[in-house]
């Protein structure tokens, strides 16, 4: 599943909650933050299952 939407992310923190963009390539996502004029908030990271989960349902995880 993970490999489906994308094996690294952008997460940006946003009216405090963090939102995900996926990326089907470390390199992609790295590209993408790198165009970005404020990279203030903003990280690259591995996806994992949380993020999947959240992604596909909407719902976060506490």
């Amino acid at each position: 599943m993970i490999k489906e939407l994308g094996v690294s992310e952008v997460g940006s923190d946003s009216a405090r909650r963090w939102e995900y963009l996926f990326f089907p390539f470390l390199k992609a996502a790295n590209v993408y933050l790198n165009e970005q004029p404020d990279k203030t908030g903003m990280m690259v990271r591995p996806s994992n299952l949380e993020d999947i989960f959240v992604e596909l349902t909407g719902r976060q995880l506490d």
